[in-house]
């Protein structure tokens, strides 16, 4: 158990990327194989939320993980800006988002949070703050 898949949110460009058990740089992989056939629709900035919060993994694998490059690289031809957060709370996943601040991986801020409905509610806040700079 490892991938178990991808869904959009309804009524925002939110996707959530679901894993559980241990994870693998090869889990990432398979998720960046479903990722376009939903990015094809969506016409805005998006959000991705990686939700980890059923799984682990080990320190090796988290550095294969972040040698993976950033989400956006991964995704084809995205024209618009796309943010990760993570919701998990296991040791290895706060590792990632620590070492992804580095800027050997990218010097990216991934926000984590302990629950997927609080992850929701900042990703639709940060959506509407974006749509609303961009609008003055």
């Amino acid at each position: 158990m490892t991938f178990l898949g991808i869904r959009k949110l309804e009524d925002v460009p939110i996707l959530i990327s679901t894993f559980g058990g241990y994870i693998t740089d090869d889990d990432l992989k398979a998720s960046d194989q479903v990722g376009p056939e939903f990015f094809a629709h969506i016409h805005e900035d998006a959000i991705m939320i990686i939700d980890v919060r059923d799984g682990t993994s080990s320190f090796g694998e988290v550095l294969h993980m972040l040698r993976h490059g950033r989400p956006e690289e991964n995704i084809g031809d995205f024209p618009f800006q796309l943010q990760m957060f993570i919701v998990g709370t296991d040791t290895m996943a706060k590792l990632y988002v620590d070492a992804a601040r580095l800027k050997q991986f990218g010097a990216q801020q991934i926000p984590m949070f302990a629950s997927l409905e609080v992850a929701i509610a900042a990703a639709r806040r940060t959506l509407a703050s974006s749509k609303a700079e961009k609008a003055t």
